[in-house]
Formats: C-alpha cells, sequence, structure tokens
C-alpha cells in the first residue's frame, strides 16, 4: 500500500492545527485514500486515537508533532533578574536563561507530559528568546 509522504505530512499539520480530527474531516480533506492514510499514520505515530464508535476521532501523537513541527502550549515572560518565567502545560518555572537551565526543566516537563524532550527543549528556546526581545518597560505586565 503506497501513499505520498505529503499526505502524511498534510495529516500532521491538519491534527496540529485543529487539536483533534474526526473521520469525516479527514475523509473531507484528503478524498477516498484517507483510510490508507490514517492506517499508516497510526502505525508510524504520526495519529494517536482518542475515540472509536460511532465516530473515530483522531489527535496528533509524538511523531506528528516533530513532523509538523508543533510544538506543545509553551508561553513564556521576562522577569526583571535576567530570567525568564516558562509555562508548559500546568508546569512553570523560573529559569535562567541557560541552555543547562531550560534543558533541565525540559527534561522534567517532557517526562510528565510524556513528549520528545529535545522538540520541547526547542520550543522553550523559541519562548524565551522571544520574550528576552521584550521591550524594556513592561515587564511587569508579562508575568505568568
Amino acid at each position: 500500500m503506497f501513499i505520498r509522504a505529503s499526505a502524511l505530512l498534510e495529516v500532521a499539520r491538519m491534527a496540529a492545527d485543529y487539536g483533534v480530527v474526526d473521520h469525516y474531516k479527514l475523509t473531507s480533506a484528503m478524498g477516498p485514500d484517507a483510510s490508507r492514510v490514517v492506517k499508516i499514520a497510526l502505525e508510524k505515530g504520526i495519529l494517536a486515537r482518542i475515540a472509536l464508535a460511532p465516530s473515530p476521532a483522531y489527535a496528533i501523537g509524538e511523531g506528528g508533532m516533530r513532523l509538523a513541527g508543533a510544538c506543545p502550549d509553551v508561553s513564556a515572560a521576562a522577569l526583571r533578574n535576567g530570567g525568564v518565567r516558562v509555562r508548559v502545560g500546568e508546569f512553570s518555572a523560573a529559569v535562567r536563561l541557560d541552555a543547562s537551565e531550560l534543558l533541565s526543566f525540559a527534561e522534567k516537563a517532557a517526562r510528565a507530559l510524556g513528549v520528545d524532550k529535545r522538540l520541547l527543549y526547542d520550543c522553550l528556546k523559541a519562548a524565551a528568546l522571544t520574550a528576552r526581545r521584550v521591550r524594556r518597560g513592561l515587564e511587569p505586565y508579562l508575568y505568568l
């Protein structure tokens, strides 16, 4: 059974954008090949099945997050002492803008959330660097 690699990428991006994708949405977007694409995406870990009957629903899997480049819910704000307050889902910490501290927090959060620590570290690094570029004077309003 052959499918296009771009079809798997399309499925990963749909799941990342919508959060949850049902079978009807996949069929309307991909046509008659949707069943084969979903079967292979489930085997490769791109999609994860979250509901069965009457209509199956799928969320993005760990492989799909890597493929689509999707980040978990990550936010960051600059602090006065040169650090960054980072929030990933339910986890929050104040860390210095240092690779070792960000990696340590990424490993702990990834273990708890069940995601890839390298992907989470890249997302944390991008959010922290963006927070440091915010104009001065707005820090009191950006605390998480």
